[in-house]
């Protein structure tokens, strides 16, 4: 499990494909043990990892908008909530923001335990739309019934959406998007602005610093108004491409 699957770990290379990234907080399984990977490397970095409290009063981890049902309200944790989290995602990329939103983690939480979207997908074939077969890919990752969505999960790759991929050679297509970088340090992609502050937390044992998310400021209806240009442009692209968007 990676356990905090998010836009932001979802990196571009050089060549345009995706590159997971950030595997702190995964667990996996060998020889019947859990394990995290990468503790050393977190241990000696002396970093810290969100904590939230779910519904059951459990702490659960990972990125609020991200995180699947069925840990908040009965702190399941499977490998279904990656594929959870992956719904999310696809959802926000599509619409430009996630569909469970809020102005704190519990709020968050209490909405997508309860199915409370921002908004729901306007289904079509036009510029402003989202296509069937996208919504039909979301629909089954978000499914709240956790053996419904694993089994989707199995057929993944049957999905209209994905008709055409050659999944084989998938690293051999052109991207439909290759970054402009300079070097292997250039950051021209990232934004200047900050979508976290840095917030003390300090006692008389240690004095920790964690990222948290600012609620207030972040605004992601803007954002998917600001980039709906380059949301239209891109679809097109993959409409010429042969791709269903």
């Amino acid at each position: 499990m990676h356990r905090d699957l998010k836009p932001e770990n979802i990196l571009i290379d050089s060549t345009g494909h995706l590159k997971l990234t950030d595997f702190g907080l995964s667990k996996g399984k060998t020889d019947g043990e859990s394990y995290k990977w990468l503790k050393d490397y977190y241990k000696s970095e002396k970093k810290d990892i969100e904590e939230f409290k779910g519904m059951n009063g459990k702490r659960i981890i990972g990125s609020p908008h991200y995180i699947a049902p069925e840990m908040i309200s009965k702190g399941q944790s499977t490998a279904a909530a990656d594929w959870w989290a992956l719904g999310i995602i696809l959802f926000e990329l599509l619409m430009g923001f996630p569909p469970y939103n809020g102005e704190s983690p519990s709020e968050v939480f209490e909405n997508i335990v309860k199915d409370r979207k921002e908004a729901e997908m306007n289904i079509g074939y036009n510029d402003d739309q989202i296509s069937p077969e996208a919504a039909e890919l979301v629909n089954v990752l978000l499914e709240r019934d956790i053996n419904k969505r694993l089994e989707a999960a199995k057929k993944i790759r049957e999905y209209e959406f994905f008709q055409g991929v050659n999944w084989d050679k998938l690293r051999e297509e052109d991207a439909p998007f290759v970054p402009q970088v300079s070097s292997e340090a250039d950051v021209t992609y990232f934004s200047e602005k900050k979508m976290f502050e840095l917030t003390d937390y300090s006692d008389n044992n240690s004095n920790k610093m964690k990222n948290v998310i600012d609620f207030k400021t972040l605004n992601f209806k803007s954002l998917a108004e600001k980039n709906k240009e380059d949301v239209i442009n891109a679809t097109r692209k993959f409409n010429r491409m042969n791709t269903v968007c």
